[in-house]
């Protein structure tokens, strides 16, 4: 094999590695901060703007303000269901979105604001 074949290919090979460094480096960089055994929701897409967390996997939690949200990471066993409240029937509710166990998304569009999530099949009363 001739000297400048050899220095092609080690030269390729060079670029392909740090190549995939980049990569490699690009998810670890936008990964959103939400700690393990909980569920993250973000207002904005992309996992910014005001966050709601929350812990539970057998209840329904309030979610203050019923903002919009747009993102979230999900570090829960079970599925979470997010749920509006209707302003002109306080006591009634329905389902918007589902968010799967262990899931994540940087953007799901827009929607009504939810105003509960609730785990392990639970609705809000």
């Amino acid at each position: 094999m001739s000297i400048w074949r050899r220095f092609a290919l080690s030269g390729s090979a060079l670029i392909m590695v740090a190549g995939s460094a980049i990569v490699a480096a690009s998810p670890a960089q936008a990964a959103p901060s939400c700690p393990s055994a909980h569920l993250c929701l973000w207002v904005d897409a992309n996992f910014s703007g005001e966050r709601v967390i929350s812990a539970s996997t057998n209840a329904c939690v309030h979610i203050p303000g019923s903002a919009i949200q747009r993102s979230y990471v999900s570090h829960l066993p079970v599925k979470a269901v997010l749920w509006q409240q209707l302003d002109s029937a306080p006591w009634t509710a329905f389902p918007v979105r589902t968010l799967p166990a262990g899931g994540f998304s940087s953007d799901f569009g827009t929607w009504y604001g939810a105003t509960y999530v609730c785990t392990n099949g639970k609705t809000p009363a």
